[in-house]
């Protein structure tokens, strides 16, 4: 072999080496912003379709219906949303918030992501929501002040504590 082609081997050789790496980090750099990309888009506009529960009236507890139409949008949380949650709630991962519409605050965080089912659960001391990525179906439930009482905030009163109720509906992905 001569050293001509030998040295245009060598120079051809690097270039195409240059040229896979570049290939390699662009491809790297894509699949990262597609994940990325991927879980910011999985968003939900969820709206609450009936509404039951119990108000306490005239010395006793009764079922109560409720005008349905909450809405609420489930969604990652941003790096901001995480410590709001982290210093309201206490805890120390969240990765996905239930907002009221409208709200920049979450009204349900959730310890954990997706199961392999689709089940989300986000749940604290006022309540729950859980949804299903697959059938696109939600429940929201709040015991409210009935079983978790604040002394000075919500008495231990029935008259004084807040009303119970649970509420299903549907999703759509925004």
């Amino acid at each position: 072999m001569s050293v001509y082609f030998s040295k245009q081997l060598t120079t051809h050789g690097c270039r195409y080496m240059r040229l896979i790496q570049a290939t390699l980090a662009l491809l790297v750099s894509l699949t990262f912003t597609t994940i990325t990309n991927a879980q910011a888009e999985e968003q939900w506009l969820c709206t609450s379709k009936q509404t039951t529960g119990f108000a306490y009236r005239t010395g006793k507890w009764s079922e109560q219906s409720f005008t349905a139409g909450d809405i609420f949008i489930i969604k990652p949380l941003t790096q901001k949303e995480i410590k709001f949650a982290q210093d309201f709630y206490l805890g120390d991962a969240y990765s996905y918030g239930v907002f009221r519409q409208g709200s920049k605050v979450p009204y349900h965080v959730c310890d954990e992501s997706f199961s392999g089912v689709g089940y989300l659960y986000c749940g604290d001391f006022r309540g729950f929501f859980s949804f299903n990525k697959f059938n696109l179906r939600f429940t929201h439930g709040q015991s409210g002040g009935y079983s978790s009482v604040v002394p000075g905030i919500n008495d231990l009163t029935d008259e004084t504590t807040d009303t119970p109720f649970l509420e299903i509906g549907t999703c759509q992905k925004l």
